[in-house]
C-alpha cells in the first residue's frame, strides 16, 4: 500500500472584511441616512455583537493566518467585497506570502468595471475576480466578457 500524503485544505471563499469595508459600508449607509458613519458604525457592530478589525490590513492579515493555522487550512482566497476595500486586500496577502490569494469583486456591466477588473489582475497583483451576476444583473456567458476571461 503506497504512503499517502497529507491533505492540504485551502479554502476557495472567504471574504476578507477589513475594517475599511466596514467603513466603507458605514459611509454608504450615513449618507442614504443622512447621518454620521461612526454613529451608524458603533451601532451596528453593537447589534452584531461583532469586533471591527484592526484598521492595519497587515493586522488583519496576521489574524487570518492564525485562524487558518487554528483549523488547519493551508491557505484561502481572499475578497475583496467592495471595490474600495482592494488595496487593503492587496496589502493583505502580499504580507500573508502566499497563505491568502488575492480576489477582487468586479462589476463587467460598466467599462468602468471590466477596466477595474483588468487593472486588478494585471497590475495590482490580484489572481482571480468574483463575478457575481445575481448582484450585477448580467449573464455570465455573455460574449461582451470574454475579454475580461483572457485576462
Amino acid at each position: 500500500m503506497r504512503a499517502m500524503r497529507p491533505m492540504r485544505l485551502c479554502d476557495a471563499h472567504t471574504h476578507f472584511f477589513s475594517r475599511n469595508f466596514f467603513d466603507l459600508l458605514a459611509a454608504q449607509a450615513a449618507r442614504a441616512r443622512g447621518v454620521a458613519a461612526p454613529s451608524i458604525l458603533d451601532e451596528a457592530v453593537r447589534k452584531a455583537g461583532i469586533e471591527l478589525p484592526a484598521a492595519s490590513p497587515l493586522r488583519h492579515a496576521e489574524k487570518w493566518t492564525a485562524e487558518l493555522d487554528r483549523h488547519g487550512v493551508h491557505r484561502a482566497v481572499a475578497f475583496a467585497s467592495l471595490p474600495g476595500e482592494a488595496p487593503a486586500v492587496a496589502e493583505a496577502c502580499a504580507a500573508a506570502r502566499g497563505r491568502l490569494i488575492p480576489f477582487v469583486l468586479g462589476d463587467p456591466t460598466t467599462p468602468e468595471g471590466m477596466d477595474a477588473g483588468r487593472r486588478a489582475l494585471l497590475e495590482q497583483g490580484f489572481r482571480g475576480i468574483l463575478l457575481f451576476p445575481a448582484l450585477h444583473r448580467f449573464d455570465p456567458a455573455d460574449r461582451s466578457l470574454d475579454p475580461l476571461y483572457r485576462v
